[in-house]
């Protein structure tokens, strides 16, 4: 899920980076590190990471993107997970500092986060053994995470001063202003107001209430895990927010024990014992 989630954001990036990042792009990436040099002197590396500091040129910053699409299908494959994972958090947050605001949001700040939270789980070795299940501790880290994004997705909306959260009405304004709607946002957008107001009460019981559940165990996990799924996959039926909705979905899955899972296994498939 991880190294889809990589392979979708790198082929994104890859289609439009010269315009926005490169030598004649909107946001130069050289001028962008020339400045910050000129501003903090050596300091700059330690501020802003990025192997572009080497070269930002258009060669460059498309040989990255490139590179991140052939990590992500090794690590599709399962081929050395970790060694592969340090590459891609590498390589994104290069491309992160240089593509400066087209590279800031939260799905990339997220996207490497559970990166590194995920090099706890994933096995060791070049062609590692699947079937050796990781400890509740190397887990904690993704499950922490889960829980963080969540939660303050919630509370931030409450704390925003946006009354319309706190009064139920926000659904009767958001299906028209979210990213790109989608045909059905305009059926949802003509919801009763009732609906939309259950909508959202049920919205901030997965992103506020739900999120505790981490700690009762397997059950709490997983009616969590599911519920984000659920809100997920609703959420990107009237919208588009990139890879944001997937990422999140991703996220989730170390929520859901192997017994829950491997009913999701067709038969034809090997299954674990």
């Amino acid at each position: 899920g991880l190294a889809s989630v990589y392979l979708i954001a790198f082929i994104s990036l890859w289609s439009q980076v010269h315009d926005l990042i490169g030598r004649e792009g909107l946001l130069p990436a050289g001028r962008y590190f020339q400045s910050a040099f000129e501003t903090f002197g050596r300091r700059a590396y330690w501020i802003l990471p990025s192997v572009c500091w080497a070269d930002s040129g258009d060669l460059t910053l498309h040989f990255l993107c490139g590179f991140g699409v052939s990590l992500s299908a090794l690590l599709f494959i399962g081929f050395a997970p970790r060694a592969v994972l340090v590459l891609l958090w590498t390589v994104y947050l290069s491309l992160c500092v240089a593509g400066q605001n087209f590279l800031s949001f939260q799905w990339d700040t997220l996207l490497l986060e559970m990166t590194i939270c995920s090099l706890w789980i994933a096995p060791r070795g070049w062609r590692p053994d699947w079937s050796v299940p990781c400890g509740a501790i190397a887990a904690w880290p993704i499950w922490g995470l889960a829980f963080k994004l969540m939660f303050l997705s919630g509370v931030t909306k409450l704390l925003s001063g946006d009354t319309s959260w706190g009064d139920g009405t926000a659904l009767g304004y958001h299906y028209f202003t979210q990213p790109i709607p989608s045909w059905a946002a305009w059926y949802a957008h003509h919801f009763p107001p009732f609906i939309h107001r259950l909508g959202l009460w049920g919205m901030f019981a997965i992103e506020i209430a739900l999120p505790f559940s981490v700690c009762l165990g397997r059950t709490g996990r997983c009616v969590f895990g599911l519920a984000t799924i659920f809100l997920m996959a609703v959420i990107e039926s009237t919208g588009n927010f990139g890879f944001f909705n997937l990422q999140t979905a991703v996220l989730c899955i170390p929520l859901l024990n192997d017994d829950l899972l491997r009913r999701f296994i067709p038969s034809r498939l090997p299954r674990p014992d």
